[in-house]
């Protein structure tokens, strides 16, 4: 990620299941310079794997179950709300 240019302000992220793949990728998205300050995550992950509440400085706003499927959108706690 670091050797991309540009910000984002949204991203959407579908690793592939049962790798523990969405923890990682959420860990190098919330380090990466890459990301807008109020920019949201919206990282799709199996409805068995629960992602953390907070990764840093980012807080989960809102969870979405859809069968095997959880989307979970994150922002950053200073932003939240």
């Amino acid at each position: 990620l670091p050797a991309k240019s540009g910000i984002a302000d949204m991203v959407f992220m579908d690793p592939p299941y049962g790798k523990n793949l969405a923890y990682t990728t959420m860990h190098a998205l919330v380090a990466s310079p890459l990301l807008d300050p109020k920019a949201r995550i919206v990282a799709e992950h199996e409805s068995r794997t629960e992602l953390p509440s907070e990764f840093g400085s980012w807080l989960r706003t809102d969870v979405r179950k859809y069968g095997d499927t959880t989307l979970s959108i994150y922002a950053r706690i200073d932003d939240s709300f």
